[in-house]
């Protein structure tokens, strides 16, 4: 950490529109939005990473800016999912097999 303060000069990084469009949006609905699908467009390239980017900015990803954009789908099926392999986590009967 000590170096990365030394790199910077003891100032914070500068982000930009480009850097991160969905920090700049000034409706908090956008931002949720389109930080949630983020997480679930992430997921996503986790399991199948078909379509990679070196670099994910300048809009890249366009910003979710109404609740019948048809990426709200993809954040709630993936929600969905999570919960799902959360709570088998969690109460799944162990089976000891042996």
């Amino acid at each position: 950490m000590t170096f990365r303060i030394w790199m910077l000069g003891g100032c914070l990084p500068n982000f930009t529109k480009e850097d991160n469009p969905a920090s700049f949006s000034d409706s908090l609905g956008t931002r949720i939005m389109t930080y949630w699908y983020l997480i679930a467009f992430n997921a996503w390239l986790l399991l199948s990473p078909s379509v990679l980017s070196y670099d994910w900015q300048m809009g890249s990803i366009p910003l979710v800016e109404s609740v019948l954009d048809s990426r709200n789908s993809a954040t709630f099926v993936f929600i969905v999912v999570a919960a799902l392999l959360v709570y088998s986590a969690l109460f799944s009967k162990n089976i000891d097999v042996g």
